[in-house]
């Protein structure tokens, strides 16, 4: 390649880095249109980070939009608190915050009190009703319990 051409790449590649820089801080200032560029620009990573606990997800009986929405609230967070001139990089940063908050969320949800709380009977739900599961005669609550399953 010849100097000139070089020259020009080597701009091109600052202009775009400045450009990137300018972004993260007028996201961090609450500038709406920064946050939606940031958000399109790494929102396939955030999918993919998620995805990464798919089988935690399935096993934990959450749902994969609400651990997705947990996910993009971690990213807004980091946004919020990523220190533009830190040496870390903004993907490897948002990454980590992301990875924690999933991994937070998953323990939480996986607690004994939330399972409890995820396995109880719904009294809106008529196939899983509380009140289909009452009306029935047996007597016996185990068989009751049984026949329910």
């Amino acid at each position: 390649m010849h100097q000139l051409q070089l020259e020009y790449l080597y701009m091109r590649f600052k202009e775009v880095r400045m450009n990137e820089y300018n972004l993260k801080i007028e996201a961090r200032n609450k500038n709406e249109q920064a946050i939606n560029l940031l958000l399109s620009k790494y929102y396939n990573n955030i999918k993919a980070i998620v995805f990464k606990y798919k089988t935690y997800i399935k096993n934990s009986r959450l749902e994969y939009s609400d651990v997705l929405q947990e996910a993009l609230l971690a990213f807004f967070k980091s946004i919020e608190s990523y220190e533009v001139n830190e040496k870390v990089k903004f993907n490897t940063y948002f990454n980590s915050v992301i990875d924690r908050k999933i991994r937070d969320y998953i323990r939480k949800n996986n607690s004994k009190k939330e399972k409890a709380f995820n396995q109880a009977l719904s009294l809106e739900d008529e196939e899983k009703s509380i009140y289909k599961f009452l009306s029935n005669n047996e007597k016996n609550p185990l068989n009751l319990l049984i026949n329910y399953e």
